[in-house]
């Protein structure tokens, strides 16, 4: 099997109050892993920038075990798998394991794509950088925005959000859906799931409108759009409990 593994410690930028990592900063650390297991396969982002490259995350999905997270500078153990490439996607599966307990599980969908154009580039072309490859088959749930609107924030792209593309970074788009939410809700349940589909870019100084709409007691919607031509450029579905 293909799998790549590594150990960091929790980070006082992510703590919450309790000193405990934040459930919605999970991604950060799902997203160093991935990164790193790419480099081992020399396919890191300055790798596919010398072929006119770049990664793109379809679609990411996180559910989180209710064992308490790991406390500040608590270590991690983070594992990312292969699971399936298509002709276009490579999908992973992601583990995040805390003293022996499980914290969460996770699953991306990417694509490799022209630097320029974004337009997809056969992922079939780099198989043979994975001849462990276990062949899972990887479903996303395909779901609308729905339900009452309860809430919205304008936010702004700022310098400390970008990744090396200079783009928003992945990483900071549920941070940005779920401080859409009620605080009261935040603050007395916890995020059980988290499913996001990537739609457009967000680039330094762009205004993104946070908002969010409640289904019903557990499962909320989010959309980031950007505020100068309406444009959606993440959807999100939470569950809390």
């Amino acid at each position: 099997m293909e799998k790549f593994s590594n150990t960091y410690s929790v980070r006082s930028l992510e703590i919450s109050p309790n000193y405990r990592l934040q459930r919605e900063y999970a991604g950060f650390y799902f997203q160093e892993i991935f990164a790193e297991f790419c480099a081992s396969k020399k396919m890191a982002g300055y790798d596919m920038a010398r072929m006119g490259l770049t990664w793109l995350i379809s679609d990411a999905e996180i559910s989180y075990s209710p064992n308490e997270m790991p406390f500040w500078r608590e270590k991690v153990e983070l594992e990312v798998e292969a699971v399936e490439i298509t002709p276009l996607f490579f999908n992973v599966a992601l583990r995040m394991r805390s003293s022996e307990l499980n914290v969460a599980n996770g699953k991306y969908r990417t694509l490799i794509a022209d630097a320029k154009t974004h337009k997809p580039k056969k992922f079939t072309d780099f198989i043979d950088r994975f001849p462990n490859i276990s062949a899972q088959k990887t479903d996303f749930e395909k779901f609308e925005i729905s339900g009452e609107k309860i809430g919205e924030v304008p936010q702004k792209v700022r310098l400390p959000d970008l990744d090396f593309n200079r783009h928003l970074n992945n990483a900071r788009y549920l941070p940005r859906a779920v401080e859409s939410m009620p605080e009261n809700v935040r603050e007395e349940k916890h995020l059980v799931l988290s499913r996001l589909k990537f739609i457009k870019e967000a680039r330094l100084g762009d205004e993104i409108l946070s908002e969010t709409f409640k289904k019903d007691n557990s499962e909320f919607f989010h959309k980031l759009s950007r505020k100068s031509d309406g444009t959606t450029i993440c959807i999100a579905k939470t569950i809390w409990q």
